[in-house]
């Protein structure tokens, strides 16, 4: 059988009143992030140039605010006045020390309060965009480290005060890059909220400048962890960690063990043997999916289409009803990834030559995420190069049909890699 994008009549859908350019109807996503992780998340959102919250829930809780696919704001759920705090401490000292401790300031949100230093002019707005800029960074670092917790994306109006938007895939990049220099001081250095304390004061102040030391010896007393180091040097915190890193080898500077020990890390053991939680919520639906939610039990499997010519898709469906298969057609990617994550098929047929997201980016996005590791992705194109053929397999792709292509082929390619008797 066939079915629309949305599987839903056109006049069952209520009136979008203030319909955004280049998005999809409003949906909330939700699921396991050992299913997608949060890089692959956030490029949905961006390429989706999505508007609304996304909320993550590990052992912490954090709230992401996008705008048409930028970042607005990200933090901790539950975070303190104390994160700002840290980071006026190097930039502005006077105002840490004197408008945070505003008591009317110290219930407001950090973003809210943010907006309240800069009406008051306590902060410019150039000021307050630096500081947007390193609280989504340091958040950033904490969430790609996650392998396990679940997520819910809400499609809502923008918000009412934006003081910088960020491009989510710029971030992504730098952020990554820190990441995986993290990783190099395991074991050494473990986790963020670990704590610098000098345990050999009189080597270390011969192989540093007297200035150095002193700055140093302010902070590394055991009481101020390598995450607020980061804050009030107004460095990242790898950068932190790798200058004391010479020092903790040679055992002139000790961390003390983080008080938060439920906290993963990358770095750490958690990070090479992650545990896979059983899938649940929304990317759980089964395959072969009616109109109605039911399993068509009469099915030989599910295929996903994608392909902005209608005429390929229709092709496609004549060949492959009569065998058997339950085929969704897709014109838009972004529109068939929010589909498949939901409801994963057996198979995807995509095409390359795609607009806004190609079929290299789609195929190599799923492939990001646990449940499409080993998932039959073929590649649809009328080009048959060796080098198109290697891009598609360096993207993740299990296969390549040529078009035009016959039945037989296709009939080939769908016995190959869906195997009826794998299905649930």
């Amino acid at each position: 059988m066939i079915r629309s994008e949305s599987g839903e009549k056109t006049g069952d859908r209520p009136p979008r009143q203030t319909p955004e350019p280049r998005l999809t109807p409003p949906f909330a996503m939700q699921g396991q992030l050992n299913e997608i992780d949060i890089y692959s998340l956030l490029q949905l959102i961006e390429l989706g140039q999505r508007t609304g919250d996304l909320w993550i829930e590990a052992h912490d809780s954090w709230l992401l605010s996008f705008a048409h696919g930028r970042i607005v704001h990200a933090s901790p759920a539950q975070v303190r006045a104390e994160r700002l705090q840290d980071f006026l401490h190097r930039l502005y000292p006077k105002l840490a020390a004197e408008s945070i401790h505003d008591p009317a300031a110290l219930h407001l949100p950090e973003y809210a309060m943010l907006g309240s230093l800069i009406a008051q002019k306590c902060l410019t707005l150039k000021q307050g965009q630096t500081l947007v800029t390193r609280l989504v960074d340091e958040t950033l670092f904490d969430l790609l480290s996650l392998y396990s917790g679940t997520f819910r994306f809400e499609m809502g109006v923008l918000p009412p005060t934006q003081l910088a938007t960020l491009e989510i895939s710029l971030h992504l990049r730098l952020v990554k890059q820190q990441l995986q220099a993290w990783k190099q001081l395991y074991p050494l250095v473990e986790h963020p909220e670990q704590y610098p304390i000098i345990i050999k004061p009189e080597r270390l102040s011969r192989q540093l400048s007297g200035s150095a030391f002193k700055n140093l010896a302010r902070w590394a007393d055991g009481t101020v962890s390598l995450r607020q180091l980061a804050r009030r040097l107004n460095r990242p915190m790898t950068a932190v960690a790798q200058a004391i890193y010479p020092f903790l080898e040679a055992h002139l500077i000790q961390l003390k063990p983080s008080p938060h020990p439920k906290a993963s890390f990358p770095g750490g053991s958690e990070t090479k043997t992650p545990k896979p939680s059983p899938p649940q919520c929304d990317l759980d639906a089964g395959r072969a999916e009616s109109k109605n939610g039911s399993r068509d039990t009469n099915s030989r499997g599910s295929i996903v289409c994608i392909d902005d010519s209608t005429v390929t898709l229709e092709t496609l469906h004549r060949s492959t009803q009569p065998l058997g298969y339950d085929m969704t057609p897709f014109t838009d990617a972004l529109t068939a990834l929010d589909h498949v994550l939901r409801h994963p098929p057996d198979a995807i047929f995509c095409e390359i030559d795609m607009p806004i997201l190609n079929g290299y980016e789609f195929c190599a996005m799923l492939r990001q995420t646990h449940r499409f590791h080993h998932r039959p992705i073929i590649m649809l194109t009328r080009k048959d190069g060796f080098a198109d053929r290697a891009q598609a397999r360096l993207a993740g792709a299990s296969d390549y049909l040529t078009k035009p292509f016959s039945t037989d082929e296709l009939r080939m390619l769908l016995e190959k890699y869906i195997d009826p008797g794998c299905r649930p």
